[in-house]
């Protein structure tokens, strides 16, 4: 059996197109069916000349034997002629892709075997590799101690000790970049498993981790990555155990954020490991005085040019660029260091930035107070408005498209978190809001494309409106302006509808009664935007729309409202119906919700088909998917769950299915699973129908 499982093989790894894929997978179905395929398997792993064809019968048994399931289906002769096998082959195999192979096979039959002890040669063998005097053995050794960390966890704990004692010696090994990296590697999977016990020792590997990582970032920017994710696990579990080698962690993440030597994405991974550190060390940062030294770096990284400067993009301290991290890592000090030390520490920068000829530096400065604002709420409220306002009233004014851009998300940011007291200058921000606005409206009416400041205009509008007590004075002027936007029409105006209609619910919102004069105009266009065909470019104009109708119902009263209640609810009904979208789901959702405020008693009627409906959205598990480290091969390893499905369908209830129940927790911890991946848009519309359920039982009943 084993030639032809080997002729399988090799037509499956020479076959690359699809249909032939899933022949292949199919052939090794069926051969999988028979009892000795685990003996076939063994033989191709070590008698095959091809290495791909051993690395792929490792792979094989690998996925065949993790499962406790299937493990305990094995003959216990096979299984002990199966350890002795993978060992020999370990051993002897000189291809490293193959080792590496049958390391991550060792770990899978490790899951089942070592913590009962049944395999005590395993780890005679790994010491016996990571001491050997071949640079390969000591490689693989180290890789297969990483794997074997990964999969067993606390299971390994009673080697931690003289493991980190061996790796004491491997970390300054300088014959192969391979083995201080694999001992990081080892390290990092270990981490959530040390315990008080290993503590002093793991801590006394931190200086020399420190210094592998900033060599092998001199070598291999990617194993840099690999190596600085220690820290992350460190921050995350065991923090404590960073405390003695701070600055010297910090300073070395400083050290490769101002580097232009290294990439972008070993930067910006230096940058967020400050600032985590930042968010759990406070304390230590302050006494040690790291704050000024970080701002050193971190300011100037904030000045670099972002790619798509220039495209209307909201996005800039969200996506991981070099400056985005940066500036993310001046809001956590912010929320977590004293405002009285960091912001004279800031002011410092900013007073040459905001001068600067070069306007990614002015923007750098407006970002930059634009992050601090929740942080240093008190602080800037208090001390430094009479100073900031009147320069962004400056910024909304530049010639620079990129600094416009970052004043205006100042206003925003300020009307978020620096109430009440920004609203004090309403007086002299909205009408240079409303300037720009109003201007914003003229280039488009006259054909010209959506600016790039476009969304940072209708977020500094929206955000300062939102929450402007008294709006009333500037609301005949916002509302006019905002209602021409609606009758725009070039190549993207939808775009710049769905701004302008959000920003009607939130003056809505703000203006409440005082918004009835307006209500009857801006149901024209909601209407019209609602019940309109729509492609997958416009759908959100409409997803808005639904959404802003529902501020609207709350906040008009129920007798402006009335008229319009039971086609709101019927139109709905119809669009969840007919449109298969989460988004517009929950919106119709928020919509019922609100219109139950109106409608009372009077929605009954409808309940027995929107609750149904929520109740679906609830129980979906629709843009839930899993992530695998086998990638496309993925589906050829359903094979094994087809055997389990055939057992459910067919009531096999023998005593060995009996005890796989038993073992169901174990079995659904495949170490291939990486993610769970969960699209945002339907947990928002599991979310907004809970809210939607409760809000209707209290108005209904």
């Amino acid at each position: 059996m084993a030639a032809s499982l080997e002729t399988v093989i090799l037509k499956l790894l020479q076959n690359t197109t699809n249909e032939g894929q899933v022949q292949g997978f199919r052939e090794i179905q069926d051969l999988f069916k028979d009892p000795s395929i685990i003996i076939s398997l063994c033989q191709c792993l070590t008698q095959s000349q091809d290495p791909h064809v051993r690395e792929y019968a490792a792979l094989l048994l690998r996925r065949r034997l993790l499962k406790a399931k299937f493990w305990k289906r094995v003959p216990e002769d096979v299984k002990q002629g199966l350890k002795q096998t993978v060992l020999e082959a370990y051993v002897k195999d000189n291809e490293k892709r193959v080792r590496n192979g049958i390391a991550e096979l060792v770990a899978a039959i490790a899951k089942h075997e070592f913590s009962d002890g049944k395999w005590p040669e395993l780890m005679t063998l790994l010491n016996q590799s990571i001491r050997s005097n071949n640079v390969n053995d000591r490689e693989v050794g180290l890789y297969t101690v990483s794997v074997i960390a990964k999969t067993l966890g606390a299971k390994l704990k009673p080697n931690f000790k003289g493991l980190l004692s061996l790796f004491q010696k491997t970390l300054t090994d300088t014959s192969s970049v391979e083995i201080p990296f694999y001992t990081i590697k080892a390290l990092t999977n270990m981490v959530c498993s040390i315990g008080t016990e290993e503590m002093n020792l793991f801590q006394s590997l931190i200086p020399n981790v420190i210094t592998v990582a900033k060599l092998i970032a001199n070598d291999n920017q990617v194993k840099a990555c690999e190596c600085l994710e220690i820290f992350d696990e460190l921050v995350e579990s065991e923090v404590a155990v960073l405390a003695p080698h701070l600055k010297s962690l910090i300073d070395l993440c400083l050290e490769i954020a101002a580097s232009n030597a290294y990439g972008d994405e070993l930067r910006v991974k230096a940058v967020n490991i400050v600032a985590y550190l930042i968010r759990l060390k406070k304390k230590a940062v302050i006494k040690q005085r790291l704050a000024q030294p970080i701002l050193e770096i971190i300011f100037p990284l904030m000045c670099n040019p972002c790619p798509g400067d220039t495209d209307d993009d909201d996005n800039d301290l969200d996506e991981q660029t070099l400056p985005s991290a940066a500036g993310q890592a001046l809001d956590v000090m912010a929320l977590h260091l004293p405002p009285s030390k960091l912001l004279p520490l800031l002011m410092h920068h900013l007073q040459g930035a905001f001068e600067n000829t070069d306007p990614h530096h002015r923007k750098a400065a407006f970002l930059a107070i634009s992050v601090i604002a929740e942080g240093c709420s008190e602080f800037i409220r208090y001390k430094y408005l009479p100073i900031f306002v009147p320069v962004i009233i400056r910024g909304i004014q530049d010639n620079d498209t990129v600094v416009r851009n970052a004043a205006l998300y100042a206003v925003g940011q300020y009307a978020e978190y620096l109430q009440p007291e920004i609203s004090k200058y309403a007086s002299e921000l909205l009408p240079v809001l409303f300037d720009y606005l109003q201007a914003t409206c003229q280039q488009l009416q006259q054909g010209n494309k959506n600016p790039p400041t476009l969304m940072r205009t209708f977020y500094a509008v929206e955000r300062f409106c939102e929450n402007l007590e008294d709006i009333l004075p500037y609301l005949p002027t916002l509302m006019n302006c905002l209602t021409t936007f609606l009758t725009i029409n070039t190549e993207k105006s939808a775009i710049v509808k769905e701004l302008a209609v959000e920003a009607i619910g939130s003056v809505a919102a703000a203006a409440k009664s005082n918004f009835v004069p307006y209500f009857s105009p801006i149901m024209v266009h909601l209407q019209r935007f609602i019940s309109e065909k729509h492609t997958d470019e416009t759908r959100p104009l409409q997803i808005q729309s639904i959404d802003t109708l529902a501020i609207i119902a709350r906040t008009v009263g129920p007798e402006t409202f009335m008229p319009l209640a039971h086609d709101c609810i019927k139109c709905g009904i119809l669009l969840m119906t007919e449109i298969d979208d989460p988004d517009v789901r929950r919106s119709c959702y928020g919509l019922f919700s609100s219109v139950s405020v109106v409608l009372k008693s009077e929605m009954a009627p409808y309940l027995n088909t929107i609750v149904e409906r929520m109740l679906e959205s609830i129980k979906s598990l629709e843009g839930i998917s899993i992530s695998t480290s086998c990638g496309d091969r993925n589906t050829a390893f359903t094979l094994f769950e087809d055997e389990d499905d055939e057992e459910k369908e067919n009531g096999d209830m023998s005593d060995d299915n009996i005890e796989n129940l038993e073992d169901a927790e174990d079995d659904d911890d495949d170490d291939d699973v990486t993610g769970y991946n969960v699209e945002n848009a339907y947990v928002e519309e599991k979310e907004g129908a809970c809210l939607a359920l409760k809000e209707m039982s209290d108005e209904v009943g």
